[in-house]
């Protein structure tokens, strides 16, 4: 035990030092010294569920030191099985005034309730001082004489009322004593809490205020088992929008919660704008004065109080109404009860305004100081909308609802009397249809290959969901404001292709009809609204469900299939005259179980080469991949099938930072892109004995994207043979502006819409060569829309930057070889940090020549050895490390087409497009080999 300022607190009056168990009997201990400021004590074992309760009293030593004193008191719970617990509690008072506090009683069978207020704890002589007591709104003395009773620590007691000085009592002969009052208030409830505030003044203070000197106990509220409320909904009655005008139905709550509410009491009701508002807006009363007196009538009866005509008293006018009654509303008591109005909208900019924002109308209801607003916004549909929503029930953990594609062990299923899984796709149609419309109707015509289910049918959702009986149809509204998780859906009952739902909605029960077209192979559904459901609807949404079964030849065992099945929903109506339709579109893809594992990648930096190694293997069960016929919807094999490869990184470097670019570039090292096609001794796992395919028998294609600096694209494909299995490998060299600078690469693949990634390859330029100390790189002529493929032939100077700000040639004829690369420019003789460029002065036959200069500069691996000689702006700079990579690009020349309309490159191509589909559509399966020119004598990247 502690005290701030030099105040010592110390154990008094140790005769009251106590410790009692949990039924109250007092436990026998060695009480500890009175004056210390600290004590231990070793209690009996206690039982589970039991405790100690210990009680005792401290004082602060030399209350004259400050007048502000504050105390600490820590105490620790200890046992021998390492149970360790400690609480803490703090106190502060001003030694120059009384203290006072107050605490409130519980609510006796007559409502009443105590309150007790004890003043001067710490024995100061408050003879002269003046005790006031302020109850809160709704609160009364109990009793008729007003009077309080105090006690004091010494056994005086006596009565009195409040304001009372101390020491004016002929009782009150010891004003340094304790004191406790104590008395009894009512509360008539039409309030939120009881609140009661005490105060003591020092002789000659303001009577009735307290400031200064004054102690005060502060407010003292008391909301009981919860604060009295009142509570205002309200919603639109079904059928009564107009497109100007709408009826609302209104629900105001009554809850005593906390304390009786007595009489008298008045319930006013008040209709926002009752009188001409914005525009002409304006809400009126609908309720006649009887049908809501018999309102509350039946509200009071329903929660238990007995209400007679004759102690309510009902007003009403157009803007609202009031109900007072005598009668006591007891605590406990919650009493709801509903009334009408009707809203008029503002007769201007209503398609500017109204039919964005809406109109809000609010309605507010007061009893005393209690108070609830309810408020409904009215918002005509203007333009119907519709919507699909994918996958309505979602799968299992991994499988999230809005995902649009999934593998079809993934798709719900129901088991058919042949012991098959048949799978069931479902997708949600949702419509807001414009005020005023009629004769509406739905239409959905499911994708090929999906037919409604027939019957209902117990379908396995997922683990969460669970097992749920279904039909193909089902159909259910959501109010404004309602969720999707509360919609409740009516089932279509089929006979043949004819069906009916049940739809109730607003107190009513409405008829649909749907019907499924004539063509089965491609279901055509189409509902039928009646107008007076539509009406009644107004500007709630109107959820319509599909759900169909996929057909059992879509997906064969021996092929890896995906489908696409897009469907399109269309809303008909008439609406001013005028016919209208809308439609929303929906997707969902379905691959086989295999196709999952069609492709994987892994990637691998080399830090100390600059480089990072990618892995794909793709089809690795070697099993015939398909298509779907765009014309037809048929399944077929095509002949080939393409992998695509992206890396994408920032030319800024691993912090994207503009302003301190790090320049970075990667390349295809030439000869690096190897294809091997999996069979013994060459998997995945093992590579032992995997031979690289001739690269005249697939077709490679690379090329760069960097037209965003902060997102470059190398883009390398693979045209292959289906119905075999592949391992790819293939090597990126990246370069940048200085040793340490960090790129981070994503590199994704794909094929067939599968997709393997290898995301956040991290690295930095670390060397610039690991065997070589001649300065150099290589430089390679390719094809600028296909930078695999090189070009022999093309003729090129080389220019270096001087400190004067030109360009001296250092070497001119340097000619690009069978593998592409330029030879004979003297690579001993460039240095690092000074700009070169390339200039392309001939291209070989059927190449345009490239006008625009490749500039670059190669990077030293430490800074300072090596002047910088290169121009101040830089964008067009390509900074590399030694013997790095760099492509010069040139563009085919545009071929002459015959000017007879022979057969030319149209004619060819449209050949090529003929075969293909012929292939496709016969479900043939053939390997063709196309020729590209060899990269290098070394290693071939072919097409």
């Amino acid at each position: 035990m502690t005290g701030n300022g030099g105040h010592g607190q110390v154990l008094a009056d140790i005769d009251s030092f106590k410790v009692v168990d949990a039924n109250g009997n007092e436990v026998a201990v060695s009480k500890p010294q009175e004056g210390a400021s600290d004590f231990s004590l070793t209690l009996p074992k206690m039982a589970s569920g039991q405790r100690y309760v210990i009680t005792y009293t401290t004082t602060f030593e030399d209350f004259s030191k400050t007048a502000d004193i504050s105390g600490n008191n820590t105490a620790t719970a200890s046992s021998g099985n390492d149970y360790q617990d400690s609480a803490k509690a703090n106190v502060t008072f001003d030694s120059t005034k009384p203290d006072i506090s107050k605490t409130a009683g519980e609510l006796d069978a007559d409502g009443n309730r105590t309150w007790t207020i004890t003043v001067n704890s710490a024995g100061m002589d408050v003879n002269g001082w003046t005790l006031t007591d302020v109850l809160g709104n709704g609160m009364s003395m109990a009793g008729n004489d007003g009077k309080v009773t105090i006690t004091t620590s010494d056994g005086t007691s006596f009565k009195t009322t409040l304001p009372y000085t101390f020491g004016t009592n002929a009782k009150d002969t010891n004003t340094s004593a304790r004191y406790t009052i104590t008395y009894s208030t009512r509360f008539d409830g039409q309030y939120k809490n009881e609140t009661n505030k005490a105060f003591i003044t020092p002789p000659g203070g303001q009577a009735g205020s307290c400031s200064g000197t004054c102690a005060s106990t502060g407010e003292v509220s008391v909301p009981g088992e919860g604060s009295n409320a009142l509570e205002k909904t309200g919603q639109t009655v079904p059928g009564s929008e107009t497109g100007t005008t709408v009826d609302y139905l209104w629900t105001a709550k009554i809850e005593a919660n906390a304390s009786d509410i007595t009489g008298p009491w008045t319930f006013t009701d008040t209709l926002s704008d009752s009188t001409e508002g914005w525009y002409g807006a304006k809400q009126t009363m609908l309720s006649s004065k009887q049908e809501l007196k018999e309102a509350v009538l039946s509200a009071f009866s329903d929660a238990g109080v007995a209400m007679k005509a004759d102690d309510l008293t009902v007003s009403v006018t157009d803007g609202g109404f009031t109900v007072t009654s005598n009668k006591t509303i007891p605590k406990g008591t919650v009493a709801r009860f509903q009334y009408r109005s009707r809203a008029t909208l503002p007769n201007k900019n209503l398609a500017d305004w109204i039919y964005q924002g809406g109109y809000g109308y609010s309605n507010t209801i007061k009893l005393g100081s209690l108070q609830a607003t309810g408020t409904m916004c009215y918002k005509p549909v203007k333009d119907t909308e519709i919507s699909k929503l994918n996958d309505t029930y979602g799968h299992s953990w991994d499988m999230p609802t809005d995902k649009r594609e999934y593998k079809l062990g993934d798709v719900p299923y129901y088991t058919d009397a042949n012991g098959a899984k048949r799978r069931v796709l479902s997708w949600r149609i949702k419509t807001r249809i414009s005020t005023g419309s009629t004769g509406v109707s739905i239409v959905d015509q499911l994708p090929k290959g999906l037919t409604l289910l027939d019957g209902a049918q117990s379908v396995y959702f997922d683990n969460s969901t669970g097992t749920k009986t279904v039909n193909g149809l089902g159909v259910g509204v959501l109010k404004d404001g309602e969720s999707d998780g509360t919609l409740s859906l009516q089932d279509f009952s089929f006979n043949g292709n004819s069906g009916t739902a049940s739809l109730a909605f607003g107190g009513r029960t409405y008829q649909l009809k749907a019907s499924i077209g004539s063509d089965e192979s491609q279901q055509t559904i189409t509902i039928d609204l009646p107008d007076a459901l539509v009406k009644a609807i107004g500007t709630a949404t109107l959820n319509v469900e599909v759900r169909a079964v996929i057909n059992e030849t879509q997906f064969p065992e021996e092929l890896l299939v995906q489908h696409d099945y897009d469907n399109t929903a269309t809303i008909r109506y008439t609406n001013g005259g005028q016919e209208h339709s809308k439609s929303a579109d929906q997707q969902q893809n379905v691959y086989s179980d295999a196709m999952a594992d069609l492709i994987a990648k892994d990637g691998q930096a080399e830090q100390d080469n600059n480089r990072i190694t990618y892995t794909l293997t793709v089809n690795p069960e070697a099993r015939c991949l398909t298509a779907t016929d765009a014309k037809t919807g048929d399944t077929c094999v095509p002949v080939t099938f393409t992998v695509k490869d992206e890396a994408t990184y920032s030319h800024y470097g691993a912090w994207n930072n503009a302003s301190n670019s790090q320049d970075m570039v990667m390349r295809l090292v030439p000869g690096s892109a190897k294809v091997y096609e999996i069979g013994p001794g060459c998997t995945r796992y093992d590579r032992s004995k995997c031979v690289a395919l001739d690269p005249q028998s697939y077709t490679q294609t690379y090329t760069s994207d960097h037209s965003d600096p902060t997102a470059y694209k190398e883009q390398l494909s693979f045209e292959l043979a289906n119905c075999k299995g592949y391992l790819i490998s293939y090597t990126y060299e990246y370069s940048g502006k200085s040793v340490g600078a960090q790129l981070v690469v994503d590199n994704s693949a794909t094929v067939f819409g599968r997709v393997a990634k290898r995301n956040g390859i991290q690295t930095a330029i670390k060397k610039h060569s690991a065997t070589s100390y001649t300065i150099g790189l290589s430089v390679y002529k390719v094809n600028e829309e296909n930078e695999s493929e090189f070009i022999p032939g093309a003729t090129f100077d080389l220019y270096g930057y001087t400190s004067d700000g030109t360009w001296e040639k250092l070497s001119g004829s340097i000619v690009s070889g069978a593998d592409g690369k330029l030879s004979g420019y003297g690579a001993a003789n460039l240095t690092y940090n000074r700009a070169y460029k390339l200039v392309e002065t001939q291209a070989p036959s059927g190449w345009t020549v490239n006008t625009k200069p490749l500039y670059f500069v190669i990077v030293p691996e430490t800074t300072g050895k090596y002047p910088e000689l290169y121009p101040a702006d830089t964008k067009d700079i390509r900074f590399v490390q030694n013997n790095g990579i760099l492509y010069f690009t040139d563009k085919r020349e545009t071929p002459m087409l015959p000017a007879t309309g022979g057969e030319g490159v149209n004619g060819i191509m449209a050949g090529g497009a003929l075969l293909a589909a012929a292939a496709c559509l016969g479900l043939a399966v053939a390997n063709t080999v196309k020729t590209r020119r060899a990269a290098d004598d070394s290693e071939v990247i072919g097409r």
